[in-house]
């Protein structure tokens, strides 16, 4: 099963979930992206708790 048509591949960026706001890529992570033939040489982090949380009550 291929997640991504081929010349998609080369265009793709990884988002990661960092809730414990760690900023590495876990090593298991990065043996599935080269599993999977996806580059992580431009990767993104983001903290989920935000998008879950109310802005009226703080965090």
């Amino acid at each position: 099963m291929n997640l991504f048509p081929r010349q998609m591949v080369p265009n793709t960026i990884v988002l990661f979930s960092s809730s414990d706001e760690k900023r590495q890529i876990p090593s298991s992570i990065k043996e599935l992206l080269q599993y999977l033939n996806l580059s992580y040489k431009k990767y993104y982090f983001f903290n989920e708790r935000f998008l879950h949380s109310d802005p009226h009550k703080g965090c």
